[in-house]
């Protein structure tokens, strides 16, 4: 009976703990990472204008988005909201936007900045 009840405390204090809320842990288990429909293959984006990518994850899982030989990493907000933002880059492509997590890699191909 006492070991019952060991374990039963132990079991409680880990579901608080892991439920504590403002919590800055990561996400490690699946990410359910997607991104909006505004993004894939032969995307076009307008040169000297600043360029944010976006989507969303399950809450707090950490995102890596690699664009035009710049990396950022961020994590999913509480709600699994997430964006990006690059600064403006002159013309040029083709590019790749390569976006992941622990679980999943998305790779959008031939991404061009054109001009004004």
């Amino acid at each position: 009976m006492k070991y019952i009840k060991i374990v039963l405390v132990i079991f409680i204090l880990s579901i608080i703990t892991g439920c504590i809320p403002g919590s800055d842990t990561y996400n490690d288990g699946p990410s359910n990472l997607k991104i909006s429909n505004e993004f894939g293959n032969n995307k076009v984006f307008q040169s000297g204008k600043e360029i944010s990518i976006w989507g969303t994850a399950y809450k707090t899982t950490k995102i890596k988005v690699e664009f035009n030989s710049v990396a950022k990493d961020i994590k999913a907000d509480k709600k699994g909201n997430w964006i990006v933002k690059f600064p403006a880059s002159k013309k040029g492509g083709p590019y790749i936007i390569k976006v992941s997590t622990n679980d999943t890699t998305v790779v959008f191909k031939n991404i061009f900045i054109v001009a004004d």
